[in-house]
């Protein structure tokens, strides 16, 4: 965490819930990623909803999860052929 005059605190990795005062600002790295189970048999209407919420682009729903997302849609005729494609490989 990080006061207004760049004080800075660090806090414990596992914390459910942090309050922040306000002058604070808290900043959060960790790794990310990780996923569990195949993506490609992830569900295409939760990568839908991740892309739309902005924790990943389009570009990155096609590239790790093989679903191809246009004009705020998925296309599940592009998706069901490029995921038999890859999972061809």
């Amino acid at each position: 965490m990080e006061t207004t005059d760049g004080t800075r605190e660090k806090l414990a990795s596992k914390v459910p819930y942090q309050k922040v005062e306000r002058g604070y600002r808290h900043i959060a790295h960790g790794p990310s990623c990780g996923g569990y189970g195949d993506p490609f048999r992830r569900d295409p209407a939760v990568v839908l909803d991740n892309v739309l919420d902005g924790l990943f682009s389009p570009e990155i729903a096609r590239e790790h999860y093989a679903i191809v997302i246009v004009d705020g849609a998925v296309d599940a005729t592009v998706t069901e052929w490029l995921r038999s494609a890859r999972q061809a490989k």
